[in-house]
């Protein structure tokens, strides 16, 4: 999770795929694939990896992980093809059991987060949804939106930036 504060957070799920979401800034990928292997994981163990948006501090080390299938926010790439996504606003992809991608734009237009069902309630792993306090966006009626989904959903939310866990509900 959090490499550095000016990057974004890394995040990884394991369980019937490991998933990694987001990939950092320009040199944190040695620091990421150490943190790897200390629990027993390489780049090439990864099967998924989520790129919540076109910024550059969540995708630079990207090409670390060439036989994962790379979902980028809004378009997957597998086998070397990019396929556009039909993802509406309000709909899931499914990534594996219990973990899903789906759409929130605001911070940009092509945005998504990941949602991870736990026994212990929904996380999301909202990028840069909801990483800002006062958000400059020319799209704030999108970001609200987003935002207010994520509330509906999410009991806990795991921000793109930092090493912050939220509980929202009680």
């Amino acid at each position: 999770r959090g490499i550095k504060e000016l990057g974004s957070a890394v995040t990884l799920i394991k369980g019937e795929k490991n998933i990694l979401v987001d990939t950092g800034l320009h040199g944190e990928g040695e620091y990421i694939i150490r943190k790897l292997k200390e629990i027993g994981l390489s780049p090439t163990d990864i099967d998924i990896v989520v790129i919540t948006h076109f910024h550059v501090d969540h995708f630079f080390n990207c090409a670390l992980f060439e036989k994962s299938t790379i979902y980028w926010a809004g378009f997957f790439k597998t086998d070397g093809k990019e396929h556009p996504s039909k993802l509406k606003f309000d709909e899931k992809m499914k990534l594996c059991n219990d973990v899903f991608l789906f759409r929130t734009p605001g911070h940009t237009d092509l945005h998504a987060s990941v949602l991870v069902k736990t026994d212990k309630g929904n996380v999301i792993i909202t990028g840069d949804a909801m990483a800002f306090d006062k958000e400059i966006s020319p799209k704030k009626e999108s970001l609200r939106e987003s935002r207010e989904k994520i509330h509906k959903i999410a009991d806990y939310v795991v921000l793109g930036h930092g090493d912050r866990i939220l509980k929202l509900n009680d």
